[in-house]
């Protein structure tokens, strides 16, 4: 420990002298370590932490699957999932839940709230055990169960202020009254207000209406495959019960927090490995200034040696300073990844699942610590061990006095440049891919114009508007004043809005097109819109007519198609007076024909990634529905139109709540948002690699110079000229990066295959990329050799070759 203190205070003593290389030293490491374990944060909150559930790995979510229709991992139908609990022998309990928002009255303002209706079995099957009262139970699930709501705990401290006595409080949802029986510990979403019972009817429950998400907990001795065996079984047995409507039909078994972070987890993985070429181009750079400073203190070791210090007291002794500087570099980066992460977060927490879990805990804080002290040990090693063992008598016989250049001394250094200038380029080539794939995407036309245009989400509470003759009554009065606010041109609804709300989908028939099942029967997403729907969103009416205030209840029911369902169902012929059926009519059943009259441009409405599939839209006052969200065009900017929206919906009911009021231009920028995220974290990884590598390049260029003073001084008293010289250390300099570059782009040839998930419209060897990013990299060293190259031909002859 006396030895270790001793070497640490001369490591110290060392820094204050020569402050220059401490400074840079830490930079290099804090920069390496911080983005390191920043994205390490992210890692670790995303895919490391555990649920907050009890034994998370035995909880699994159950779908109905049909790959051969397009629909895996589908939502369940209620008969289905009683049918699966009542069978099922590996999960003890399965359960299932309906998301379901509700408006909150009874206070100063009515106010929208998260909820989940969910079965009994629901909390059990999640491990998540009450804070206070009780849970939902078999007693409240069912018919004419009793109306009670369980509140998450960040809700029942928000609204209640976490006072015990609200248990037993009355909440008015959606008109109706619960009692407050619970409070739970808030799941991995924490996002979800309440929850209250489900209430399936056995004897009503349709098994054609796929709407709920299934889960379960896996029983005791139970494992992962024997559930999927058994579910497999169960869905062939329904499958043979119920040909008409589960042929075909599956279950998958997938682990929740598969489910959970399947989108994200390639993209933090790439994430990851980049930033950690990050921190291997910072570690070269600290290896480059361990070897510079050990060249620097020949002398000092060699008197050193010469005085009885052995190999191993020399080695631990620069071990310990290198190893200092990564601490003390790793504890800055700590800090910057303190800050980082925040940062990170900050630029869009949407994009990033469990984002309240991410954090600096114990995990980051010994990551960062062993990423430091592996820093130092690794790349310390080499440059003490060569010191220590260096035979260092002609040192003491030139009463050190340096030596002149040369290609062997420097060819160490030399290489760690060459691997920083190829690390470089393949995070370069990464980061170029990326941002030309966003720009095409941001590029996308989405079908609609989002400019100028508010959208205001509202949810009509069943109690109070339960006959859609009420649901049809309000959307034309808040049309009608919606449409009269200053500024507005046009005013529409819409179910489901495109990019922001799950887009449902319907099985419909073709007139003389006869199916033999439902499972047969082709799918397409539907809207319910008004006749201003189009006219606000500006999307273009290609052939036929849009709807009009003619198309109501009571007047023959009419469709639009986009033109990719009019050109799949009708190539080549005139959709125009076609007639559909909704849904699948059964045996003996008389078919409702609805008619084409009017065929409207594609929309993405599910991703800016994916095409256009088959749309159909109908008129929102032939089959009203409680929620859907009023579109406001104008020629104003749209926040300007928020408050008059908000007073017309309390002109009509003052106890609805509008929310999700936003420009329509932000519902497509949250839809970039994930695609943003990586972009600008793999390009800052880029320009850290690109800034670092020639930092490297322009230290090793700088140094090499400061040796061979004498050798250049000889080269200039013998004849050689200014740009002779000039051109000799650039054309050293430039040869060591453009092999740099050669072995760069061989390495991103086979790196960036690895990007293919996170690429739109962009191959992984595109062919305006690459040469770009080689040539910013080769201009970029030829900056960084530039100056050492002109200090070069300052050298003056006779200072220089005095010391001969």
């Amino acid at each position: 420990m006396r030895t270790l203190l001793q070497d640490l205070r001369h490591a110290l003593r060392g820094f204050r002298r020569n402050p220059g290389f401490a400074l840079v030293a830490l930079a290099t490491v804090a920069l390496g370590v911080g983005a390191t374990t920043a994205v390490f944060s992210l890692v670790n909150g995303v895919l490391l932490e555990p649920l907050p559930y009890a034994d998370p790995d035995r909880v699994a979510l159950v779908y109905a699957d049909n790959p051969a229709i397009g629909l895996p991992r589908f939502p369940v139908a209620p008969a289905t999932f009683l049918d699966w609990r009542r069978q099922t022998r590996t999960f003890a309990p399965l359960a299932a839940r309906r998301a379901q928002s509700f408006n909150l009255t009874g206070g100063d303002r009515p106010i929208r709230v998260s909820g989940e209706r969910v079965t009994a079995g629901f909390f059990p099957a999640l491990g998540l055990r009450p804070l206070l009262g009780r849970i939902i139970l078999s007693a409240d699930d069912g018919p004419g169960g009793a109306k009670v709501a369980v509140l998450s705990a960040s809700f029942f401290h928000r609204h209640f202020g976490g006072e015990r006595r609200a248990l037993g409080r009355q909440l008015a949802l959606n008109g109706e009254s619960y009692t407050v029986i619970g409070v739970v510990p808030d799941d991995h979403r924490g996002s979800v207000d309440l929850w209250v019972p489900l209430g399936l009817d056995p004897t009503r429950a349709p098994r054609d209406l796929h709407s709920l998400e299934v889960l379960g907990r896996l029983a005791p001795g139970t494992s992962l495959a024997q559930a999927r065996s058994e579910m497999a079984t169960i869905a062939a047995r329904q499958a043979a019960q119920y040909p008409e409507l589960d042929q075909g039909w599956g279950a998958a078994v997938v682990p929740i927090r598969e489910v959970i972070v399947a989108d994200v987890r390639p993209a933090l993985l790439l994430l990851f490995a980049a930033v950690g070429l990050v921190l291997l181009i910072a570690c070269a750079n600290l290896a480059n200034l361990l070897l510079a400073r050990v060249s620097g203190r020949e002398g000092e070791l060699a008197v050193r040696k010469a005085l009885g210090a052995g190999r191993g007291r020399l080695l631990s002794q620069l071990l310990t300073e290198s190893l200092t500087l990564s601490i003390l570099g790793g504890g800055l980066g700590l800090l910057l990844a303190a800050w980082g992460t925040r940062a990170l977060l900050a630029m869009n927490p949407k994009a990033v699942p469990r984002a309240g879990e991410i954090g600096v805990d114990w995990r980051v804080l010994l990551f960062a610590l062993a990423v430091s002290a592996a820093t130092g040990l690794a790349f310390g090693l080499a440059p003490a061990w060569k010191a220590a063992g260096a035979d260092l008598t002609p040192v003491l016989k030139e009463g050190g006095r340096g030596q002149s250049g040369s290609i062997r001394r420097l060819r160490g250094r030399t290489l760690l440049v060459l691997a920083e200038m190829a690390l470089a380029l393949v995070l370069l080539a990464g980061a170029g891919l990326l941002i030309a794939s966003f720009a095409r995407l941001a590029g996308v036309d989405p079908g609609f114009r989002p400019g100028r245009v508010l959208s205001v989400q509202l949810s009509l509470p069943r109690p109070k508007y339960r006959e859609p003759a009420r649901q049809a009554a309000f959307a034309e009065d808040l049309l009608g004043r919606a449409a009269a606010l200053p500024g507005v041109t046009a005013a529409g609804l819409v179910s489901a809005l495109p990019l922001a709300d799950h887009t449902p989908q319907l099985l419909f028939t073709v007139e003389k097109r006869p199916v033999a099942s439902p499972a047969q029967a082709p799918h397409a997403n539907y809207r319910a819109v008004s006749p201003g729907y189009f006219a606000a969103m500006g999307i273009p009416l290609r052939c036929g007519r849009v709807f009009t205030a003619a198309d109501r209840t009571g007047a023959p029911r009419v469709i639009l198609l986009n033109e990719t369902m009019a050109r799949s169902l009708f190539p080549g012929e005139n959709p125009l007076g076609r007639r559909l059926t909704l849904g699948v009519p059964g045996p003996g059943e008389e078919p409702e024909w609805v008619t084409v009259v009017g065929v409207v441009g594609d929309v993405r409405h599910t991703a800016l990634k994916e095409e256009s599939g088959m749309e159909m839209f109908w008129p929102f006052a032939q089959e009203p529905l409680a929620d859907f969200t009023l579109l406001l065009a104008s020629d104003k900017t749209p926040g300007a139109l928020a408050g008059p929206a908000r007073r017309a919906v309390s002109a009509i009911d003052p106890d609805l709540p509008v929310f999700h009021v936003r420009p329509l231009a932000e519902v497509v920028s949250e839809a970039l948002a994930p695609a943003r995220l990586s972009t600008v974290l793999f390009g800052l990884f880029a320009a850290l690699a690109l800034a670092l590598a020639a930092v490297g390049l322009y230290g090793v260029m700088s140094y090499a110079v400061a040796e061979r003073r004498r050798e250049i001084g000889i080269r200039m008293a013998l004849g050689a000229d200014r740009s002779r010289v000039f051109r000799l250390v650039l054309s050293q300099a430039m040869g060591v990066a453009l092999l740099g570059v050669v072995v760069g782009l061989a390495g991103s040839l086979a790196a960036t295959r690895l990007l293919r998930s996170l690429l739109y419209g962009v191959g992984t060897a595109d062919a305006f990329t690459f040469p770009a990013v080689a040539a910013l990299l080769t201009g970029v060293a030829f900056l960084a050799s530039y100056l050492p190259a002109r200090r070069a031909t300052a050298v003056d002859p006779l200072t220089a070759m005095r010391g001969e």
